[in-house]
């Protein structure tokens, strides 16, 4: 690995801020949840810095009030943590992932289909909130990833 090698931020990691902090979590695989939690406002840098592919090099430049070890400091937190990964993890031609891309959306069209039923045979009840709280943000990240499917496909040449 070399410094003008590119990284990204895990795709399935969310960031939150609040009361003066950033935690960076990532719901692994497995079910289990990797973070990163911080006050330092250069965690929340590094974040931004690598939502984007972005070299290593290429983050002292973008952010040059912050001391360099520091920055350093929280890249090396997050790659520890599987949180920021080497770009080229992200890429594949394979038609195999393309199938299994296919089928996750399949699976979330019947899931929202048994949602949507189950919702209108439970009617009104106590837990309506908090049920509407969460399907606002499953509804969010379905409509993050389709507006980024179709930026996609409309920057991909034509087949």
């Amino acid at each position: 690995m070399t410094a003008n090698d590119f990284f990204v931020m895990h795709p399935d990691a969310s960031a939150m801020m609040g009361d003066g902090r950033v935690l960076v979590a990532l719901h692994n695989a497995d079910g289990a949840v990797t973070s990163v939690e911080s006050e330092k406002p250069e965690l929340a840098a590094v974040v931004l810095g690598f939502s984007r592919p972005m070299a290593l090099s290429s983050l002292g430049e973008r952010f040059p009030y912050f001391p360099h070890d520091t920055l350093t400091s929280a890249v090396d937190l997050l790659r520890a943590g599987g949180l920021l990964i080497e770009a080229s993890e992200l890429q594949t031609n394979e038609p195999a992932e393309q199938e299994m891309m296919i089928a996750s959306a399949r699976a979330l069209a019947k899931s929202a289909k048994k949602i949507e039923e189950e919702l209108t045979a439970l009617g009104p009840s106590s837990n309506a909130l908090r049920l509407r709280r969460r399907l606002r943000s499953v509804e969010a990240q379905a409509s993050l990833v389709a507006t980024e499917l179709g930026v996609r496909r409309s920057m991909s040449p034509p087949r």
